[in-house]
């Protein structure tokens, strides 16, 4: 999907000459409580999570294209994931050895680590981008809306695709560095 490829696209761009190690919608193991009250294995797929060198969580990054996915369930569904990393002190997943053997890696989640929640833009939903920002607050997310007036999946005019793509791009780039001070807000404590 689409959403996919910007998750992967954004954590290669930001982390790619990190020293973290960098798990995208990597499935996570932790022990938990099911609906019926029994307890087991649970998974987890966060967008992006940031892993110092000794398996510590620093980050866990939320990421989506637009604010279109806001739904009444998201809430419940954030909550669920904050609550998961708060109440185990460590989580585990299969990284992977040659092509077919994996071992089991633990991830260690201190009480204090850094929560991210990123939308590409706000373009055709500028009614929802004031409410999000609040919800995810009150989660202790650090909101950050990349981009106000563009947004990265327009309908182009085929006949003049490239040079649209061009000013795509250019505008995309100028409201991203108008920002650079409340992206490194964001981001402060990682880098």
């Amino acid at each position: 999907s689409m959403g996919s490829q910007f998750q992967y696209i954004f954590a290669k761009k930001l982390f790619a000459n990190s020293s973290y190690k960098v798990l995208v919608d990597y499935p996570i193991r932790y022990d938990g409580k099911y609906k019926s009250g029994k307890k087991g294995k649970k998974n987890l797929y966060p967008d992006i999570l940031i892993l110092n060198k000794k398996g510590v969580l620093k980050a866990l990054i939320e990421l989506k294209i637009d604010l279109g996915f806001l739904r009444e369930i998201y809430q419940k569904d954030l909550k669920r994931v904050i609550s998961a990393f708060e109440e185990n002190r460590e989580m585990k997943y299969n990284q992977f050895v040659g092509f077919s053997n994996s071992e089991e890696v633990h991830i260690k989640i201190p009480k204090n680590f850094i929560k991210i929640f990123i939308i590409g833009t706000k373009k055709n939903h500028t009614d929802r981008a004031e409410p999000f920002k609040k919800t995810v607050k009150s989660l202790g997310f650090r909101p950050l809306i990349l981009l106000d007036k563009v947004h990265p999946n327009p309908l182009l005019d085929v006949k003049n695709f490239e040079k649209e793509i061009r000013n795509l791009k250019k505008e995309a780039k100028n409201e991203i560095e108008s920002k650079r001070k409340e992206i490194n807000t964001v981001f402060n404590g990682l880098f």
